[in-house]
């Protein structure tokens, strides 16, 4: 299994993250332009205007979050730590894909 040109992801790991990410994108989508279609119909309560306006703000995140993964990958920046430039382990990544630290380090900037 060839590695990526960083060395520690292969093309097949790359491939599987890849789709992966681009799964939870489109659900993203999906959920973003529902709740743009129920802002434009609705005539509820005026609280319930401010949740969708809230959830529409967080499924925006989320989906520049994963678009940004996506270009990291495109780059070959993907899978590796910003704090430390160490390879982020395949295991971490598939729990974790918008990991942008190794685990030692984010718990670094957690604490």
């Amino acid at each position: 299994m060839p590695l990526d040109a960083r060395g520690h992801l292969s093309s097949v790991q790359l491939q599987a993250l890849r789709e992966q990410l681009q799964g939870r994108l489109l659900w993203r989508s999906l959920e973003l332009d529902r709740l743009l279609a129920e802002l434009r119909n609705h005539t509820g309560p005026a609280g319930e205007r401010t949740a969708l306006y809230a959830g529409i703000t967080l499924a925006e995140a989320q989906a520049a979050e994963l678009q940004e993964a996506l270009e990291r990958m495109a780059t070959g920046d993907y899978g590796r730590c910003r704090a430390c430039d160490a390879p982020i382990a395949f295991a971490h990544l598939k729990l974790r894909p918008l990991a942008r630290h190794c685990p030692r380090c984010a718990r670094e900037h957690a604490g």
